[in-house]
């Protein structure tokens, strides 16, 4: 296994993510073959790869960032590259933008969601920076932006969305991969030694304990809580209202109805709205 995707394992399975089972299936699907040798590496997928820095240009005052693909707390080389995002990279470049005295900041929106780790801690810094430097901010949905996305989208002052669009999954997911069955018909048996019984998550037979199990989902509903009262933070809509949307995803006329949007426009009608806006 490369350092890369042993990294990348970690950070994935048996974590809690903000990401819809759609985005998050094909992820898993991917380093689950990749552990199991059943898919060729990666061309460099071992390299360090730091974070490729995109220059960000003002257009009247206003930049453009992308919000899309894969989102992760620091740059992945397997999923931020190519068409996926960093919160760290988000970070630099909303600094980047207000250093260059942009007046309003967009973020465009194509994403499932990613990684738990790291994301509101960073989306409240951009809040926070954009406020202080007095910078209005835009999010548009053009495709769609779902959790950790959505965690992002909310931030902004003004939330609008494609008519075809949608957004949601307001909650915590994690995937979990028992693997005492496949070591015992290969003929392996995973022994733990711990100095406490909550040290390992395994039982006797290699299997996930209880204890373990009933951690981690406590830990999924704390971060789908949290998750709730950020959305809340930004939107002013009822802790309470998020949590029985029940981490589904709506589209556009729905997104308007609950208040998880501000508006629906076309693309051409929303540079007509900022056009307007800015002047």
């Amino acid at each position: 296994m490369t350092h890369s995707l042993f990294r990348l394992s970690t950070q994935v399975f048996n974590q809690p993510q903000l990401i819809t089972a759609e985005a998050f299936s094909p992820i898993i699907d991917y380093l689950t073959k990749r552990n199991a040798g059943e898919i060729s590496m990666m061309e460099d997928e071992d390299e360090d790869h730091p974070e490729r820095k995109k220059e960000v240009e003002l257009i009247n005052g206003i930049a453009f960032l992308k919000v899309e693909g894969a989102l992760t707390y620091k740059p992945q080389k397997m999923l931020c590259s190519p068409g996926g995002t960093s919160y760290t990279g988000l970070v630099s470049e909303v600094a980047e933008a207000i250093s260059k005295g942009a007046h309003s900041i967009v973020f465009s929106h194509a994403s499932g969601g990613g990684q738990a780790l790291g994301c509101f801690m960073c989306a409240d810094e951009v809040r926070m920076m954009m406020h202080e430097a007095g910078v209005k901010s835009y999010s548009y949905i053009d495709e769609g932006s779902y959790s950790a996305s959505y965690a992002w989208a909310c931030i902004s002052d003004e939330v609008v969305i494609s008519p075809e669009a949608s957004c949601g999954s307001i909650g915590c997911i994690c995937a979990l991969v028992d693997d005492s069955k496949a070591m015992e018909k290969e003929g392996y048996k995973r022994v733990v030694i711990s100095s406490t019984p909550g040290k390992s998550p395994y039982t006797e037979d290699g299997s996930f304990s209880k204890q373990f199990l009933e951690k981690m989902q406590e830990d999924v509903t704390r971060l789908g809580n949290k998750f709730a009262e950020h959305v809340a933070k930004y939107t002013g809509l009822p802790v309470e209202a998020i949590l029985k949307m029940d981490a589904q995803t709506f589209h556009a006329e729905e997104a308007l109805e609950i208040g998880l949007v501000n508006a629906i426009m076309t693309p051409r009608e929303f540079i007509n709205h900022l056009s307007k806006k800015e002047n």
